[in-house]
């Protein structure tokens, strides 16, 4: 048998580490843009078709921008998990105490 080398682990551990804090990281930045967007557009917002000249209900509205932020507090929360295991992964490869 052979005798595995003990950098190995260890390198392949912080390179996958980085890769999902950068993933994390992305997926925080496209959270954030998306929000910018959303918030000032309100054509975003509200449901229906602008063009069309008629306003949907403010109840339809309503459950659509709710629908709309809950999805982007969803997307920044697993962003942010991601990003925070990553950087957890890569201590773990660099041989830190546990963050």
């Amino acid at each position: 048998m052979t005798e595995q080398n003990s950098a190995g682990p260890s390198r392949a551990a912080k390179i996958v580490g980085l890769a999902i804090f950068v993933v994390g990281v992305v997926l925080l930045a496209l959270t954030f843009f998306l929000s910018y967007r959303l918030f000032h557009s309100p054509n975003l917002i509200t449901a229906g078709d602008p063009t069309s000249g008629q306003a949907a209900s403010l109840k339809h509205s309503l459950a659509a921008a709710g629908v709309k932020v809950a999805m982007l507090f969803v997307m920044a929360y697993v962003a942010s998990l991601l990003s925070s295991r990553g950087i957890q992964l890569y201590a773990a490869g660099r041989g830190a105490a546990r963050l």
